[in-house]
């Protein structure tokens, strides 16, 4: 082993081997060296290792003098990413929904090589997700991702190919595999997907897709100057869901059971006004949507709308048309 293998290896033994709270003496880096490559090294030479390494700057070194006959350790402290925002990594790569298992799986092993091996135990996934994933395969989507992001910035043309599914769940290109050419715009994350807006080159018209649904994105090589007239944020608000979600007042007549619930759905911006013993009112702003009244119907008799009215009323006319849904299936 020459001088400049045998430093990468010492480097790496570090790495893997020493964090925050573990060290290594000089006799143990030596020993995993010889487990590594079967190689014997002097003290001297060990040593002198360790200080070009502490000194490059490059991989900073902490060491630990002898003291009160603790033999003098050394460790590498300085990781580019804390156990803790790997984790975070690791949880965002689980809670994704386009991302497989599988991929997922391969993806946070490749955090661990970011941390030591022992810190890297800690990412062992435990956070649990709702069991259906994606189909789309990860990698092709990550390249159309990282494809888009690098288009966007040239201001550069695409052409794709559009699918959607069909009554019988079956995946079909649109159009009969048909190619469109977009100017792209932006990407947009909403809803835990990926969607490209950008202009129809054929059409003259604004497209926003969904990127998990569309195929074969390439390059076109032709470019374009984003459009003086086109204000992307006003078209967000007013097309998107992403902007178009405005909050309105909303007042519920709660019974005290519901508490947790209805904070968790709303958070601690709100305000409670006791009515009874067994009974609060809540007012807050919401986005007043399908969603708002599932789960309004989810809490059933504990929550009552006061205001809007018209939610109120909707409430009230999804409810009777149940009850007569039921009444007609058992006359």
């Amino acid at each position: 082993m020459n001088n400049k293998e045998r430093l990468l290896y010492v480097q790496e033994i570090l790495q893997k081997e020493t964090d925050e709270e573990n060290e290594l003496t000089l006799e143990q880096i030596m020993t995993k060296l010889h487990a590594v490559k079967g190689t014997e090294v002097n003290k001297k030479t060990l040593r002198d290792d360790l200080n070009a390494l502490k000194d490059s700057g490059l991989f900073p070194i902490s060491v630990n003098q002898e003291k009160n006959g603790v033999e003098k350790t050394y460790q590498h402290r300085t990781k580019l990413f804390t156990i803790q925002e790997l984790r975070l990594l690791a949880d965002a790569l689980t809670t994704a929904s386009f991302i497989s298992k599988e991929e997922t799986e391969q993806m946070i092993n490749k955090l661990k090589k970011l941390t030591s091996h022992r810190l890297a135990d800690h990412l062992d996934n435990r956070l649990l997700v709702p069991p259906d994933r994606g189909n789309r395969e990860v990698q092709e989507l990550i390249k159309t991702v990282h494809l888009l992001h690098d288009v966007i910035k040239h201001g550069e043309v695409i052409r794709y190919q559009y699918g959607q599914y069909n009554l019988t769940k079956e995946f079909t290109l649109r159009e009969n595999g048909r190619f469109y050419t977009l100017k792209s715009y932006a990407l947009i994350w909403d809803d835990q997907r990926y969607y490209l807006i950008g202009e129809d080159e054929d059409e003259d018209l604004i497209r926003y897709e969904r990127v998990d649904q569309m195929y074969h994105v390439e390059r076109t090589g032709a470019f374009f100057t984003w459009p003086e007239k086109f204000d992307l944020m006003e078209w967000l608000r007013t097309h998107s869901s992403v902007m178009t979600e405005q909050k309105e007042d909303l007042q519920l007549e709660c019974h005290l059971d519901s508490l947790q619930d209805v904070l968790d759905c709303f958070g601690l911006d709100v305000t409670i006004q006791s009515l009874t013993d067994e009974r609060f009112l809540l007012a807050t702003k919401a986005v007043i949507d399908k969603g708002l009244m599932d789960w309004l119907f989810s809490l059933g008799g504990k929550v009552k709308v006061i205001h809007p009215p018209k939610l109120a009323e909707e409430i009230q006319r999804e409810a009777t048309a149940i009850i007569d849904q039921y009444r007609l299936a058992n006359s």
